[in-house]
C-alpha cells in the first residue's frame, strides 16, 4: 500500500510525497520493514519533485532567454515534464513488482534526506 500511495503523485506532484508520508508516519513502528522502505520512497520522492520544479524553472527561463520564444518554452517544459513522471511512474511500478518478489525496493536517484 505504501508502495501504491506515491502514485497520489498523479493528481499532483506534493501528493507523491504527502499520502506516503502519512502512511509512513501512522505505521513505521507497527509493521516490519515499513520504516525502511518508507524513507526510501519519501527520498525518491522529495528528491523527483525538487527535480521537477527544478528543471522546470531552469528550462522555462532558458528556452525564454534562448529561444525567446514562449511556444518552444511550452514545449519544453511540457516534455520535461512528462519525461520525469513517465520515470516516477515506471520505477514506483519496477519496485511494486520487486517488492512482492524479494520485499525489497530499489528507489534510486534520490537524495538521502531521511537517514
Amino acid at each position: 500500500m505504501l508502495n501504491l500511495s506515491q502514485l497520489g503523485l498523479l493528481a499532483f506532484p506534493l501528493l507523491g510525497i504527502l499520502i506516503p508520508l502519512v502512511i509512513w508516519t501512522l505505521n513505521r513502528t507497527k509493521i516490519k520493514d515499513v520504516n525502511t522502505i518508507g524513507k526510501s520512497i519519501l527520498n525518491f520522492q522529495i528528491s523527483w519533485t525538487l527535480s521537477l520544479f527544478t528543471f522546470n524553472i531552469i528550462i522555462a527561463i532558458g528556452a525564454l532567454l534562448i529561444m525567446q520564444n514562449l511556444r518552444d518554452a511550452i514545449l519544453s517544459i511540457l516534455f520535461i515534464t512528462v519525461g520525469l513522471y513517465l520515470m516516477n511512474v515506471i520505477m514506483i511500478i519496477k519496485n511494486i513488482i520487486r517488492y512482492n518478489n524479494t520485499n525489497t525496493v530499489n528507489y534510486k536517484p534520490s537524495i538521502n534526506f531521511l537517514a
